[in-house]
């Protein structure tokens, strides 16, 4: 079993981890008790989760996000009110007004959520999907890093996505912008997710790993 200091808290990992460093300094060689390593990460693998800051002091890298129950129950919350109590009028010429720039708001907005989603996973990583296809072409290392942001753009729909696009529904309605606007709050769906990726990426990832034994699939250390 080793341990590793991170954000002041103490990891361990008893199989094979590695980090992903910005910058690193090693010193203390002739120490007896192992040199020491110090430097700022992005990524830390600890054997069998990811370290995430906001489940730094949990064994397994997971703690429930309370704060997407707030976020669904305040999006579901203003959605049903608007829609059954507040009922407001469509405004035509508004909403075809709209309507003209609703569907390039939304290629705009699904291209660059894309986009942004890639550069994250990039960032995390070290490559990412785009980049693979680059330099690799079509291979079987490409097509898994777009299998993985393929689910990741799923999960944070599901989680994200789905309560935005409904709270940007009911703002859009209260507003008197009705079909006219559905470019517009899929949009704000689509950026979501890019959202999501840069808070809870790490965090839903471990979960997959919890469930999944991967140590037991690639047998390493």
């Amino acid at each position: 079993n080793d341990t590793i200091t991170i954000d002041h808290t103490q990891q361990h990992f008893s199989t094979a981890g590695f980090v992903r460093f910005n910058t690193v300094s090693i010193s203390d060689f002739e120490s007896p008790t192992g040199v020491t390593v110090k430097g700022d990460c992005t990524l830390c693998y600890l054997g069998s989760h990811f370290y995430n800051p906001s489940a730094k002091r949990n064994p397994n890298g997971i703690i429930f996000p309370f704060e997407l129950l707030f976020v669904w129950a305040l999006c579901v919350g203003i959605f049903l009110y608007v829609w059954f109590f507040l009922r407001p009028l469509i405004d035509v010429p508004l909403d075809r007004k709209i309507k003209r720039y609703s569907l390039i708001i939304h290629l705009i907005a699904l291209a660059s959520a894309f986009l942004l989603l890639d550069v994250e996973v990039g960032i995390l990583f070290g490559t990412s999907a785009l980049s693979s296809l680059v330099t690799q072409g079509f291979s079987s290392g490409t097509a898994a890093l777009f299998l993985l942001e393929a689910l990741i753009w799923v999960i944070g729909f599901c989680i994200l996505g789905i309560p935005l696009q409904l709270l940007s529904y009911a703002i859009l309605r209260y507003l008197g912008i009705g079909k006219g606007g559905s470019g517009v709050w899929k949009a704000i769906g689509d950026l979501s997710i890019w959202v999501f990726s840069w808070f809870y990426l790490l965090l839903f990832i471990n979960i997959l790993l919890s469930v999944i034994d991967f140590n037991r699939l690639f047998a390493i250390g």
